[in-house]
C-alpha cells in the first residue's frame, strides 16, 4: 500500500494528491525533491491570469493541507 493512501479517505479533493506526492517525495528522497522544488512554479503568473482559480486552489488545497487533514499537518511537514 502506498503512504499516500493513509490520507485519501480524508482527502476531499483530488487537487491536493500532488502536493501530498511532493512533500512525500521530500522525505523518501530529499535529492530529488529539492530538484523538483527548484523548478519555476509560475504562481504570480497564475494568480495574475486567474485569480479565482488561484483562490479555489489557496482555500481547497493548502488550506485543506495545512489546516483541514487531522494529523496531517504534523505527518507530512516534519522532516
Amino acid at each position: 500500500m502506498k503512504r499516500e493512501c493513509f490520507f485519501i479517505p480524508q482527502l476531499k479533493f483530488c487537487s491536493a494528491l500532488l502536493p501530498l506526492r511532493l512533500l512525500l517525495l521530500r522525505r523518501s528522497e530529499p535529492e530529488a525533491a529539492e530538484k523538483v522544488f527548484r523548478l519555476m512554479d509560475h504562481n504570480a503568473e497564475r494568480e495574475r491570469r486567474e485569480p479565482e482559480v488561484w483562490r479555489h486552489y489557496q482555500r481547497n488545497v493548502v488550506g485543506y493541507l495545512l489546516e483541514g487533514a487531522e494529523g496531517a499537518n504534523e505527518w507530512m511537514l516534519v522532516s
